[in-house]
């Protein structure tokens, strides 16, 4: 009879944990941060427990940057806390505008005609144009910049020293400007009016 009552009182104590193992594995799993031991943890019931290794916890604190839950002995304390952002850190959060790690405050250098951008040390965009016709800079193929857009004075719109025979007037020196250097028409090679028969 005393076996009898044993084997009942032993297969009710495994029905009940078969039952509550089967409650656990159907509720929800939370991922959270424990506030006791730092550890990225999943709450099935109200307990916590690891999910990954020491090893692999700051990794997934970083990829995470907050944890959705903050947990203390399998009780939720805090949900959705942001942490702070860290300027440096490669991941853009809080008012940054960006964050490039190790390559933030590299300086990029635009080339003529076109623009670029980098991560300053304050994780802020910072975008650099350049050189262009018409900053008063010569660069890239100019051969000259005045800032202005006239075809009338020594350096064309174009970022190109005037000459007689490029087709603008140059009102300093040239009388005329037929776009050539050919003699025997009204305008000479020299920039001058003259008659069809000679300069």
């Amino acid at each position: 009879m005393k076996n009898t009552l044993a084997v009942l009182a032993v297969l009710a104590v495994l029905v009940i944990i078969a039952t509550f193992a089967s409650c656990s594995s159907k509720q929800d799993q939370t991922t959270g941060l424990d506030a006791l031991s730092g550890k990225i943890v999943k709450r099935v019931g109200n307990l916590p427990f690891p999910i990954v290794s020491p090893s692999r916890e700051q990794g997934i604190r970083e990829k995470l940057r907050a944890a959705d839950n903050v947990f203390v002995q399998g009780r939720k304390v805090l949900t959705k806390q942001p942490v702070a952002a860290v300027c440096g850190d490669g991941t853009t959060a809080g008012s940054e505008q960006c964050d490039a790690g190790a390559l933030n405050n590299v300086v990029c250098a635009p080339g003529y005609g076109s623009s670029c951008s980098y991560c300053s040390s304050s994780c802020t965009n910072v975008i650099l144009d350049g050189g262009r016709c018409g900053d008063t800079t010569v660069n890239g193929p100019e051969e000259c910049d005045d800032g202005n857009v006239l075809n009338t004075d020594s350096c064309l719109a174009t970022c190109r020293d005037a000459i007689c025979g490029d087709g603008f007037i140059k009102t300093s020196n040239e009388e005329c400007d037929d776009g050539n250097t050919n003699s025997g028409d009204w305008c000479s090679p020299t920039c001058r009016f003259s008659s069809p028969e000679g300069d």
